[in-house]
């Protein structure tokens, strides 16, 4: 093993570079790398995209992780191909997204045929004495990072320009130092992926426990030695032969919202006007926690207790349904359910409409909704009212303690993922001492 240790350290003047070893020398990255992105495609329409052609057309949705998924790629002719050489792809090109969302990242490697760049990305191809890989990790880095967040321009939509791109000045170490900076890099950040891999697995297990434990407790019940008896419902299967079988139509009543140039929400009011946003805030009782707009009129509000859930658009897939802990009004893109409190438990509904899956319940073969068809005729098996009660609580406990540690595992996850930022902005300044394997 040798080692590459750091010098003295030194002010570097660069706002985002800060100090920097003493004998690393600052380059403008134009001074480092030949950079170019695409200037107009001379009338190309999305027709001419095709499955199979000469070229793949690179766009930033083609980026996992750090290399290019060719097989998501959009093809193109020849010709289109030829329009311009100055962004025809060669393995080992670093691509940077310059739109939207702005410094995504991927290398170019196991090219098999000819590949060129569609709009919003930056070709980077690194001079001699300059490493591909080093300079990887430093588009990866904070101090790129905070560059982007000085110079990107935009209100909504962020945009880097070439010729603010060409100016990120940064410090570079010998050749042999970065290589052994990128390998170090390579090699430390891929075992905390894969310890972040894990903690993300295991969120996802979790989950999937907790859908299991709900959808089971809302179709079976607690008790395991429960008479069973066919439901009549394919999907449902045997329910609990005391349980009663109906639908929606019998306890639970279909409520419009308001919208809101009917209803001028404010910032105070007397009843909480809730949006589709404001499932985003339900508590541990699924219950609506916040709002930031309220109304006065009572005449257009729902009870509390009344069940809301997304009846339209993308929402509908977020599988989100929550309560009304206090009287309130509703926007029209939600759908409210005023029940019958003696046969059923507004806790209860939530969460077997959600166990069912609200996108399920939709139509979904243009604009995704849900109507008053697809609400009342669903059928149900209801426990006394008692039992659900019952049913509630002993969820509520399981509930919890999978979310404690389903909230460990993505506390860990924030902490490696600033353990791997961290890691990689002190170890391409040069704040850290670097080992690297001799060759």
């Amino acid at each position: 093993m040798t080692t590459i240790t750091s010098p003295a350290l030194k002010e570097s003047g660069i706002p985002w570079l800060g100090q920097i070893p003493d004998d690393w020398s600052v380059q403008a990255i134009k001074h480092a790398s030949y950079i170019k992105a695409r200037v107009g495609w001379k009338g190309l329409t999305s027709d001419e995209f095709e499955i199979t052609a000469h070229a793949y057309l690179v766009t930033g949705t083609d980026f996992r992780r750090r290399f290019i998924n060719w097989s998501t790629c959009y093809q193109v002719s020849e010709e289109r191909y030829l329009d311009d050489p100055f962004i025809q792809l060669r393995n080992g090109d670093l691509l940077v997204t310059k739109d939207g969302t702005i410094g995504k990242l991927s290398m170019v490697s196991n090219l098999d045929k000819p590949a060129c760049l569609n709009s919003g990305i930056f070709l980077v191809r690194p001079f001699k004495n300059y490493s591909t890989r080093f300079l990887y990790w430093v588009l990866r880095s904070r101090v790129f990072e905070d560059f982007i967040d000085l110079t990107s321009t935009g209100s909504t939509i962020l945009h880097l320009y070439q010729n603010v791109f060409e100016q990120f000045r940064f410090a570079f170490p010998t050749p042999e130092t970065q290589d052994g900076i990128a390998s170090y890099l390579d090699r430390e950040t891929a075992q905390i992926d894969d310890l972040i891999a894990k903690q993300e697995r295991l969120v996802e297990l979790l989950a999937e426990k907790r859908q299991a434990i709900i959808t089971h407790a809302v179709t079976k019940g607690l008790d395991p030695t429960a008479p069973l008896g066919p439901s009549g419902v394919p999907w449902l299967g045997e329910v609990p032969r005391h349980w009663t079988m109906t639908k929606f139509r019998y306890f639970a009543r279909i409520l419009g919202g308001t919208a809101p140039e009917q209803c001028s929400p404010q910032v105070s009011g007397a009843y909480p006007y809730i949006k589709v946003s404001s499932l985003n805030t339900l508590d541990g009782n699924q219950e609506v926690s916040s709002t930031d707009e309220y109304i006065d009129s009572e005449g257009i509000t729902c009870p509390a207790g009344t069940v809301l859930f997304p009846k339209r658009g993308a929402a509908i897939f977020t599988n989100k349904v929550g309560v009304v802990r206090t009287r309130s009004a509703f926007d029209t893109n939600l759908m409210g359910l005023e029940l019958d409190h003696v046969k059923a438990h507004g806790l209860f509904i939530v969460h077997w409409l959600r166990s069912r899956t609200l996108n399920e319940l939709a139509d979904t073969s243009t604009l995704p909704q849900i109507n008053n068809k697809h609400i009342y005729p669903l059928e149900i098996a209801l426990p006394p009212l008692c039992e659900q009660k019952k049913i509630l609580e002993v969820l509520g406990l399981r509930l919890r303690a999978i979310d404690v540690l389903a909230r460990k595992c993505e506390v860990a996850v924030s902490l490696l993922q600033e353990r791997r930022s961290a890691l990689i902005s002190a170890a391409v300044t040069g704040k850290i001492d670097i080992r690297k394997e001799a060759s």
